[in-house]
């Protein structure tokens, strides 16, 4: 009986901290522009990854890139 007292009191505490998923995530904005300075941000996200973030978009032949990784 203690034994399964206590593979289910490791079992909660396992539990209790896997739940709280929320990621600090640094996001470097750059664009192929040498006229525009990159940005750096950081957010915090609740569910996922950070590399959700990453994005490329074009216009106007100037290309603009965001990259995010786990701080």
């Amino acid at each position: 009986m203690r034994k399964v007292l206590f593979v289910l009191g490791a079992a909660a505490i396992m539990f209790a901290t896997s739940c709280n998923k929320e990621k600090d995530c640094k996001c470097t904005t750059s664009s192929s522009d040498p006229l525009i300075q990159d940005i750096e941000t950081t957010t915090t996200i609740e569910d996922g990854e950070c590399s959700d973030g990453n994005s490329t978009a074009t216009t106007a032949g100037i290309t603009v890139t965001v990259e995010c990784v786990e701080q």
